[in-house]
């Protein structure tokens, strides 16, 4: 080795035959003390190949073009917006004919005579919605040789659905409230309405239909040419229209020397993306809300109000036709305090699908609650432990009493040593709940019968109260 640590070699290695017109590689092991490294990097040198000069006329070929060019690539092709898209040619032109492809259809087909024979010329084209989301422009001619020009391309249109709807509502809401919604929609229009608990989203958030996802459904629409068995581009292949004609064009049948060999690699890229985050918060509770203690919520003064509807979808109707262009669908919210996302779709025969761009969310909140999480199901026998958090959103700490009641007799309650209470219809227990937050009790009971049974719980306090009755299902033992 020398002063740098590096020690050179010369090897004589052997000559390689090709397979193919495939060149093989020397795999080559060093070795020094006790580490191995392996070489795949060495080729054979090869001579390089000597290529004949091209004649007159095939340098003139070269020099040829026809071509189709958007003559601002900045500028976005839109829906009913003039465009010009420019034919430029190496040859003075006589005429070009030019066809417009899109969703499985010729759209639009001319021919422009140009007796000034020019190397170029402008097509000035307005976009329709059939064109959306995407079109092929196919140009072509033929020269006085017979020999056939032809330039194709794909753009994309921006575009928006002729059909909108608007949704709006209030931002919070109290529990089992009637809420109005304002839908704002072509007349004439059938409407679909959903609206879903947001923590469901966490789950998966495909359940709804998006405007986006429309550009691929309507480009599946399209056509495509059959192959022509050689090796080279042919008219139509990117427009996907067939192409007849008794005139002459160059096609290659000579397989390339690159695709003789069984052993090019192929490589594969593939793209991993996390999912977008969307819209979710906190599931399961909004964001705390301001609340003034002396809001007039009393459960001294008023009747509690028992909540029960704890569905994870609120919305999902139809109205069959709308009357007016704007109007008010009135519907009752659940109990469940949380978030909802409402979206929705409108159908009109005369300017087609409409769908929400954005969700509207709407907040059922009250400042004063109590949460029960419940299992999926429980075993009959079986003792549970079921806590109970109670949350505070008012300025005042509270001494709250919590209350679960077992009238029916359908399950039985415990205590910390397994001892069964039979008597009790009842149990009552107080905990401090500080202000703008949680504290939470729990109860110990045995379920007696199978099927779904109702746990009513109350809480109440001198200023806010809230009760709720939720169903445990129960399964036999076995």
């Amino acid at each position: 080795m020398n002063e740098s640590s590096i020690a050179v070699f010369k090897v004589s290695l052997p000559d390689l035959r090709d397979y193919r017109k495939h060149a093989h590689f020397y795999k080559m092991e060093l070795k020094y003390r006790d580490e191995q490294r392996e070489l795949y990097s060495t080729y054979q040198y090869r001579e390089p190949k000597n290529l004949d000069p091209l004649s007159a006329e095939e340098n003139d070929k070269l020099k040829e073009f026809f071509q189709l060019e958007y003559k601002r690539y900045d500028d976005k092709i839109e829906i009913n917006k003039e465009s010009q898209f420019t034919v430029n040619s190496s040859q003075p032109l006589s005429y070009v004919v030019y066809n417009v492809v899109g969703r499985g259809n010729i759209l639009k087909s001319d021919r422009i005579d140009l007796p000034d024979r020019p190397k170029f010329h402008n097509i000035s084209l307005t976009p329709t919605e059939m064109w959306a989301p995407n079109f092929a422009l196919y140009v072509y001619y033929v020269d006085e040789k017979g020999e056939y020009h032809y330039a194709e391309q794909r753009y994309y249109v921006q575009y928006r659905l002729q059909n909108q709807i608007n949704i709006t509502a209030p931002e919070q809401v109290k529990p089992g409230e009637n809420v109005s919604l304002k839908i704002k929609t072509a007349p004439n229009s059938f409407v679909g309405l959903t609206a879903v608990d947001q923590s469901v989203l966490l789950l998966r958030s495909n359940n709804d239909l998006r405007p986006h996802e429309f550009d691929w459904v309507l480009s599946s629409y399209t056509t495509t040419t059959p192959h022509q068995g050689g090796y080279s581009d042919y008219p139509g292949w990117s427009s996907g229209v067939v192409t007849l004609t008794n005139a002459d064009y160059f096609y290659n049948w000579t397989k390339p020397e690159y695709l003789s060999s069984e052993f090019v690699p192929r490589l594969y890229h593939t793209s991993s993306k996390l999912p977008e985050s969307g819209i979710l918060g906190a599931a399961g509770r909004p964001a705390m809300a301001e609340a003034d203690s002396g809001s007039g919520f009393s459960a001294s003064s008023a009747e509690v109000q028992v909540r029960k509807d704890f569905s994870e979808t609120w919305l999902f109707d139809n109205i069959e036709s709308t009357n007016e262009e704007e109007f008010t669908y009135v519907t009752k919210i659940p109990d469940t305090i949380t978030s909802w996302l409402i979206s929705g779709f409108s159908m009109n025969p005369n300017k087609g699908l409409g769908i929400t761009a954005d969700k509207t969310k709407v907040v059922t909140f009250q400042p004063f609650f109590i949460s029960i999480r419940l299992p999926y199901s429980v075993k009959r026998g079986e003792v549970i432990n079921v806590p109970a958090l109670v949350f505070n959103y008012l300025n005042k700490d509270l001494d709250v009493e919590v209350i679960l009641d077992n009238n029916d007799g359908e399950y039985e309650f415990m205590d910390i040593t397994n001892e069964v209470h039979n008597d009790e219809k009842q149990v009552k227990k107080v905990v401090r709940v500080p202000a703008h937050g949680a504290a939470g009790v729990s109860f110990m009971l045995r379920p007696k019968i199978i099927g779904n049974v109702m746990l009513k719980y109350l809480a109440k306090s001198p200023l806010a109260g809230d009760a709720i009755h939720k169903t445990m299902k129960v399964v036999p033992e076995v």
